[in-house]
Order: C-alpha cells, then structure tokens, then sequence
C-alpha cells in the first residue's frame, strides 16, 4: 500500500516538474515543427496570415508565438489567443480561393485516407497564395518503423491507440508520390510553384528510441523523454541516414 502510494506521489511530481520546465511541449512535436520556424525565420515569412491544416487545438502557436487559424476535424480545448479554430467535414475547405498567405500541414497527410490526399492537396493550393510547407512521415522504412512504434504501444498500455493506428492502416507516402499530388494541385488551378527544397527530419533509431521512452510505463523513462528537449538547440545534427520525415518547401509564383 505504502508503494503504491509513494508512486502515485513520484508521478504527480513528474507532471508538475514537466509543466514547470517544458510547459506543453513534447519532443516528437517539437522535431516537427522547430525546423518549420527555422524556414519561416529564414525567408522571412513571418506577419503573414497562416494556415495549418490539421493542427488539433495548438498546432505550431506556441512555436510561432503568433496568431493562426487551425482548421481539423475535432477540437477538443477552448478557444486561445494564438489560434483561431474552424472545424470542417474533412472534405472541402470553408474559405474562399487565395484567402491565406501560407498553409501549412505537419505530420496530418498520414491520417487522411490514402486515396482523400490528393483531394486535401487540392484544396490546399486553391486557398492559399504564396507557399506551402509540408512535413510528413514518408516511404517504406518509416511506415515499418511505425509499426513497430504501433505494436510496442499495444505491448505496453493494452489497448490501441488511433493516430498510431492510422499511420499503420492509411500507409505513409513515398517522395515521389507527393511530388506527383503537388504538380497536379498547382496544375488544377493554374499556379506557377517552385519546389524550393525538400529536407530529411530525424533519423529513425532516434526517433524509436525515444518515442519508446515516451511509451512506456516507466516514469523515469518518460523523464528521459521529456530530457531530449535540452538537445533541440542541435536538432540538425539528427537529420542523418534513414530519418523519418521529410520537409517540403513549395512557394506559389503567379499570385
């Protein structure tokens, strides 16, 4: 009896020592979008009005640390003062043609339905007139490394988890693929693009390792998760041999 209440105290302590230190951050998530506040930093696009398809009730705000609107599915928290947020039927978007400067999607085209991509792509390029960034768990290796993620998860917590699932039964996208649902949606409404560089994010033994900290059961484990945000201000140097995602920079030239 005493232990197990000298472990409800030990996790009530870990929470509030996270909060404290790393507010609502997450790892996983800020590899995701640390190296989009890097672009945006470095071509100066910065004062415009965002877009972030998918975001869930943050999205890149508290990276950006400023207003953008979030368009998804589902909410689940209240309003904030750094994102406006328009739920939608996952089909089409409620905005009119060229409405936003930049649109955005991290880590959201895996849990669309493999053959409803190229429908949000569309989409994307019809309300949006000056660039789009992309950042998406992609190719063969990644999908296998999430099954693995996928099947650790269900090993340890005994149930099944739905975003783990999704990127499991929807499939992950190859390079080339989104390359191809790029060239069609800026074709589809007559928009000049230049892809200005596609980026290689996080090498997956990193990624598996942690995300298995982050995973299990063990609380010192999830202290340890929590601790790889201290390496952030080196996050480039994870960006070597097979990595699991990939960053794609696209900017509209005709509007």
């Amino acid at each position: 009896m005493k232990f197990a209440l000298i472990i409800i105290c030990i996790k009530k302590k870990v929470k509030k020592i996270k909060k404290l230190l790393f507010k609502d951050y997450s790892t996983d998530i800020a590899l995701r979008y640390l190296p989009v506040i890097d672009l945006i930093k470095q071509y100066e696009l910065k004062d415009r009005e965002i877009l972030e398809i998918g975001s869930g009730d943050q999205g890149i705000s508290p990276y950006l640390k400023e207003k953008i609107t979030g368009l998804d599915v589902r909410f689940v928290e209240p309003e904030n003062n750094l994102i406006k947020k328009i739920k939608y039927d996952g089909k089409n978007f409620p905005f009119i043609n060229n409405k936003f400067d930049i649109a955005l999607s991290v880590d959201s085209l895996e849990h669309i339905e493999r053959d409803s991509r190229q429908k949000l792509i569309n989409e994307i390029f019809r309300v949006t007139k000056e660039a789009f960034i992309l950042v998406v768990p992609c190719g063969q290796a990644a999908y296998e490394h999430d099954k693995r993620i996928n099947d650790y998860y269900v090993k340890m917590n005994k149930k099944r988890d739905k975003y783990l699932d999704d990127h499991v039964n929807n499939g992950l996208p190859e390079k080339d693929e989104i390359r191809q649902m790029i060239k069609k949606a800026s074709d589809k409404y007559n928009k000049k693009i230049e892809l200005i560089f596609s980026k290689k994010l996080l090498n997956m033994k990193i990624r598996y390792f942690f995300m298995k900290c982050h995973i299990s059961g063990n609380y010192f484990l999830k202290i340890l998760y929590y601790l790889f945000l201290l390496f952030l201000p080196i996050k480039n140097f994870f960006n070597f041999g097979r990595c699991y995602r990939q960053l794609f920079f696209i900017k509209i030239l005709n509007n």
